[in-house]
């Protein structure tokens, strides 16, 4: 299940916002795309591929390791980001 409403506690992992896209799957994942942004445009696109799991396709995580990484939403998360940068 592919949802941004999921427990983190249930979830097989979280999503980094990077995602590999097999030529094959690349004509259907923008087809479901399309699908849930006309279904309705409020929803994300992670919810397109779901929509693409429900059609058969398979989507598999890869696992990063222990490894620090932030979601940037804001400027303190930017700085965030900036200070994990800086330790590379």
């Amino acid at each position: 299940r592919i949802t941004k409403l999921m427990d983190p506690a249930e979830a097989t992992g979280e999503y980094i916002g990077l995602t590999l896209i097999e030529a094959e799957a690349a004509e259907e994942l923008a087809d479901a795309l399309k699908a849930t942004f006309e279904r309705d445009p409020d929803l994300y696109y992670e919810d397109g591929y779901q929509e693409l799991v429900n059609r058969g396709f398979t989507v598999d995580v890869a696992p990063i390791g222990d490894v620090s990484w932030v979601e940037i939403d804001n400027h303190d998360d930017l700085a965030k980001g900036r200070e994990i940068a800086c330790r590379y």
